[in-house]
């Protein structure tokens, strides 16, 4: 499996063997009311009030997930309205897929709808989906600093393995892997001069690598707000602790050149072996960083 896997809200994913089939309280109250039903002891008055509690929670269903999908799309103002009808929702509840309403922000890039939720209880470490992802799983998946920043402030687990033993720093370093790619490609894409004029070639490659490099420039910001946030909140050694410290100077430095490079308009004529060397030296320090947590 791609170790870079998308959140893909329309697309079905099979469930892996073993995974308990979630019931949903309709689903439990149906089977309930027609086997009580079927039972002449049960009085009328139990009857009744068997629906009253089956209508009630059917429309709790309905409104679980229409916060769902409100968390999605980033709707805001149909979030607070749910939330604050009674009775209230449980904002951890996930669909049949294992999804809460943060995994499916997280996975959109919704700062606004992940601090909301994360204020009013979402379980920032939720349990995986049926694709093996928690919310800090998708955030880092799709690049979304500002939703990373926020689980982590909240307490999430960044060396938390995913069904896959992925963990998110690890998916952080898969998504590495591929911008260096593409950031490779493009650069030996002007050879290519058949089709398209040599200035064409140059303008398109260049976008195309600043974008990769402000994308590489995103998961620096993310390690270093994750090691800042260490440094805070943990009782290390001082040795342990120097050493991160260094670790973060070192990100420092290199966001910096990563900011050079990914606003300059003549990213493409930049010596290739400045690139490689800023490059490599992002991956190594995020390769240092993980095999400081195993």
């Amino acid at each position: 499996m791609d170790e870079t896997r998308r959140f893909v809200p329309s697309r079905p994913a099979p469930t892996p063997p073993n995974t308990p089939r979630r019931l949903s309280n309709f689903s439990s109250l149906q089977t309930l009311l027609l086997h009580r039903t079927l039972n002449p002891r049960i009085s009328k008055e139990h009857q009744d009030v068997i629906k009253v509690r089956l209508r009630v929670a059917l429309e709790v269903e309905f409104r679980e997930k229409r916060l769902r999908e409100a968390a999605a799309r980033g709707d805001m103002e149909a979030i607070t309205s749910l939330i604050t009808i009674n009775p209230p929702l449980d904002l951890n509840k996930p669909d049949d897929k294992g999804r809460t309403p943060l995994h499916f922000a997280c996975a959109s890039g919704h700062e606004n709808v992940v601090k909301l939720l994360i204020e009013r209880g979402a379980n920032v470490n939720a349990e995986p989906d049926v694709a093996g992802n928690r919310p800090l799983h998708l955030a880092v998946i799709a690049n979304k600093l500002e939703c990373v920043v926020l689980l982590l402030e909240a307490g999430a687990k960044i060396n938390i393995d995913d069904t896959f033993t992925k963990t998110p720093l690890a998916l952080a370093r898969s998504r590495l892997n591929i911008l260096m790619k593409n950031i490779l490609t493009s650069s030996s894409s002007n050879n290519d001069t058949t089709t398209m004029d040599v200035e064409d070639i140059v303008d398109q490659d260049s976008l195309a690598q600043r974008e990769a490099f402000r994308q590489v420039l995103h998961i620096t910001k993310i390690l270093r707000h994750y090691l800042s946030y260490e440094i805070t909140s943990s009782s290390k050694e001082t040795q342990a602790a120097d050493e991160t410290s260094q670790t973060v100077e070192a990100l420092d430095a290199l966001t910096n050149q990563l900011s050079q490079l990914a606003m300059s308009d003549d990213t493409v004529q930049t010596s290739r072996d400045h690139q490689d060397g800023v490059l490599n030296h992002v991956q190594n320090v995020l390769d240092h960083i993980i095999r400081k947590q195993n």
